[in-house]
């Protein structure tokens, strides 16, 4: 009776993985509307289709009473330490709760821009990664999105987001900076860290409209000297401390616009030094 049930085992699993048999995969499945895929050397992690990936929970291991690492109850929690790489393919719309919680050895996240909501904790402690783009179609990024995240250093929030949730950031202690725009309307508390050691490095800028109060000012965790405040005119061109920023990136990265001194060749060798053209980058 045992072999058959063994038989049985092999038959079903074999079945279950038939539909998503594709070459260069080690091992795939569904996860609610959408399917998962690991590279047959287990770097990558794709997710693929249409929809809101399902939603999961998280397992942590203990020593002397200290949580020594969190592991996700996804199907691809075995392949915690092996995945290098997460790639979320054009149509997925939601990441669920604690998708990739843990997997540290990640360094390289692919964000659709149809991608809509991050769950919670769906990145904790993914120590290794150092930058993530956020795409334009995102709205909300849940708590403790990116808890832990040692790694990253600058964050740009897109215009598309409303809700910054509770611990978003915390502990992401390597952050120097966080762009925030005006469509931001809720900012949960600790977004960006309590106490000391658990603060991001740098500071929080805030879109600051006229007429409006920033939720950036209501903010706990974070010192007030820390937040800071940027205007954008109607060009689009961002204005802080008195200099001019092309965009949100530059100014995470606080790199302004530059001029640029050009001189016409020909003109130059005839001695007519009224030729001299800037540029704008």
């Amino acid at each position: 009776m045992k072999k058959w049930v063994f038989v049985l085992g092999l038959l079903t699993a074999f079945q279950a993985n038939a539909a998503c048999d594709v070459e260069g995969y080690f091992d795939c499945g569904d996860t609610g509307d959408v399917k998962w895929y690991l590279s047959s050397d287990k770097k990558t992690l794709s997710i693929s289709g249409t929809g809101a990936m399902g939603g999961y929970g998280q397992e942590k291991v203990y020593e002397n009473g200290v949580e020594q690492h969190s592991f996700t109850t996804a199907p691809w929690r075995d392949y915690t330490f092996d995945v290098e790489n997460i790639v979320v393919e054009k149509g997925v719309t939601g990441l669920g709760d604690y998708s990739f919680v843990g997997f540290e050895n990640v360094q390289n996240v692919s964000l659709p821009d149809t991608l809509e909501t991050i769950g919670n904790r769906a990145f904790k402690d993914l120590k290794k990664l150092s930058d993530i783009d956020l795409p334009n179609s995102l709205t909300i990024i849940g708590d403790g999105a990116f808890l832990g995240c040692e790694g990253l250093t600058d964050i740009v929030v897109p215009n598309s987001v409303t809700t910054v949730g509770q611990q978003a950031f915390y502990n992401a202690r390597g952050l120097q900076s966080v762009v925030i725009p005006a469509s931001v309307t809720s900012i949960g508390a600790k977004a960006f860290g309590a106490g000391a050691d658990r603060l991001i490095a740098g500071n929080v800028y805030c879109e600051e409209v006229s007429g409006e109060i920033s939720p950036c000012a209501e903010v706990s965790g974070l010192p007030q000297e820390r937040l800071k405040y940027y205007t954008k005119d109607d060009k689009g061109v961002i204005n802080f401390n008195g200099q001019k920023y092309p965009s949100l990136e530059r100014l995470a990265k606080q790199i302004p616009v530059r001029r640029i001194y050009t001189v016409n060749e020909a003109n130059q060798a005839a001695g007519k030094k009224n030729s001299v053209m800037i540029k704008y980058k």
